[in-house]
């Protein structure tokens, strides 16, 4: 199963948007918003004729400590990695973070 390593980016309380995006980005991408409900962003990858492609490099969740949309988040084979921490699907990561946040919120 691949591993998409990426860096986890978290506004603060104030701001509370997380974003996931891989370092360093070597493809251009783009904002794919989700249709029912714009705080979800995924950023996917574009192709030679500058249009979106469906390989998704990251994401941008607004209002994540209270985010509750997980349906909404693609199913992926692929597992995502912040840091060194253990690889896994981006809804387990992503409650992960949400969890960790809520508790001691400080920068990831």
């Amino acid at each position: 199963m691949e591993t998409k390593r990426v860096v986890a980016v978290w506004g603060g309380p104030e701001r509370d948007i997380l974003t996931l995006l891989p370092p360093p980005m070597t493809k251009d991408y783009g904002g794919d918003p989700d249709e029912e409900d714009l705080r979800l962003v995924l950023f996917r990858e574009y192709d030679e004729r500058d249009e979106l492609t469906g390989v998704i490099v990251g994401l941008q969740i607004d209002d994540f400590t209270r985010f509750d949309r997980w349906h909404a988040l693609p199913r992926l084979s692929t597992r995502w990695q912040v840091d060194d921490r253990e690889p896994l699907p981006l809804e387990e990561l992503l409650r992960q973070l949400q969890r960790t946040l809520r508790v001691q919120p400080v920068e990831v």
